[in-house]
């Protein structure tokens, strides 16, 4: 049994990437805070061998690491599961192919302790296992607060913790309140097989939309910062497109569930079809520019799924996806 003094419950969801869970463990398991005062919970939503035997290999030297398996597909249901394990009121998703910087946790605590404060983030910087191309720098954008990433779920705002909008804490640093998560009715479909892919939905930006719709405070922590793993099959343009696919599959559903007439539905796509299609035409740069018509493809894909498949409404239009 897990002691109820744990302020922190670390939920890592993997999904048959061994090599890369083991790195990041190995970084969760050197930080300043106290092994006693945070738990480690690994969600394997893929069972495997080579996955159980890293967390089995890490259980042997750290007393605070759990496994438990979650079978049925889709990061949303690793996530819940790892909310149904928990035993903190603070709850500290991350994903598998993360490096943590060693003060990442007792910063996230230390946010906290603002009882404001209610989502933690912090850098998200890339860490890549081959030079990446040129073009990779071009999908960095300026905002009021640093500069970011979205392709890659890349944040960097400076030295200085400060408020920032929720959308700005991406899946992979994530640390919420579980009361919020609760009353949000926890997250979204996410990174489901491709197979499945009608089924994704915009995972955690639920979250965030929640978050600030309640007004609700975000903070950016710089010690709670990560390493985003970016292997050489990542920086490519293929990934890049199929990406954005499945970005559009995202914003379909964003739209589908918030629009309550197909009449509205067909609009405020047609009118995000036509803005992508008309900065491509006079903004493009060539190959850079070409994943946003993978956009495209994924929301009009998405919507002749739903035209399809009157049933899929009903999967979008859920309460919540916690069952």
């Amino acid at each position: 049994m897990v002691p109820l003094m744990r302020k922190l419950s670390v939920i890592i969801p993997t999904c048959r990437r061994p090599q890369s869970l083991q790195r990041a463990l190995r970084s969760i398991t050197t930080q300043t805070l106290s092994p006693e005062q945070f738990e480690i919970i690994l969600v394997d939503n893929a069972p495997s061998a080579a996955s159980e035997q890293v967390a089995r290999d890490f259980q042997k030297v750290v007393s605070n690491l759990r496994y438990v398996v979650e079978s049925a597909p889709g990061l949303h249901r690793a996530r819940h599961r790892g909310v149904r394990e928990a035993v903190s009121d603070i709850l500290v998703f991350a994903d598998d192919d993360i490096e943590a910087c060693p003060t990442w946790l007792q910063a996230i605590e230390e946010s906290f302790h603002n009882e404001k404060v209610v989502l933690v983030g912090g850098k998200c910087l890339p860490k890549f296992d081959a030079k990446p191309p040129d073009w990779f720098d071009l999908l960095w954008e300026r905002n009021a607060f640093g500069r970011v990433n979205g392709w890659y779920s890349l944040t960097d705002f400076g030295n200085t913790p400060c408020v920032i909008p929720a959308l700005l804490v991406y899946g992979c640093n994530f640390s919420i309140r579980r009361s919020v998560l609760m009353s949000c009715r926890g997250f979204h479909p996410d990174s489901m097989p491709w197979a499945l892919r009608q089924f994704r939905g915009d995972g955690e930006t639920h979250v965030s939309d929640w978050i600030t719709a309640n007004g609700l405070k975000a903070c950016y922590n710089p010690h709670a910062s990560v390493f985003h793993c970016i292997p050489a099959e990542r920086i490519t343009m293929r990934y890049l497109c199929r990406r954005a696919f499945l970005q559009g599959i995202s914003y379909s559903y964003a739209v589908t569930r918030r629009t309550s007439s197909l009449k509205e539905r067909c609009t405020v796509i047609l009118q995000r079809v036509a803005s992508v299609l008309l900065n491509q035409v006079v903004f493009g740069r060539g190959g850079v520019r070409r994943h946003w018509l993978f956009l495209v493809c994924g929301i009009l894909w998405h919507q002749g799924m739903l035209a399809l498949n009157p049933p899929l409404l009903v999967w979008i239009r859920k309460e919540d996806y916690f069952e």
